[in-house]
């Protein structure tokens, strides 16, 4: 990936964690990117909200490992988290501009 469509998408990771934070009210947001050359030869992050109040030890890896619970958000609650989502990127990117 060449340096500036690096940039462009780090950006968007920017934004979008931006957008999480006032959201949820997080405390902090996680931006991993994981993978392999040999599992995931490909490029993405995971933004993650940590909500205000989790206590320290279960923040950092604990917070985002799976064996320690995985939200389950119904459908509706999902689609309506991710208009607010979509809203609030809007706002940071027409903000910025």
């Amino acid at each position: 990936m060449a340096t500036d469509e690096y940039l462009r998408l780090q950006e968007k990771v920017h934004l979008l964690s931006c957008a999480l934070k006032r959201v949820f009210d997080a405390e902090r947001i996680y931006v991993l990117s994981l993978g392999s050359q040999q599992a995931n030869s490909h490029l993405h992050f995971h933004v993650v909200p940590l909500p205000s109040g989790v206590p320290l030890e279960e923040q950092q890896y604990h917070a985002v490992m799976a064996e320690h619970g995985v939200l389950q958000i119904p459908d509706n609650q999902m689609a309506e988290m991710a208009r607010e989502i979509a809203r609030a990127f809007h706002s940071e990117r027409t903000d910025r501009s």
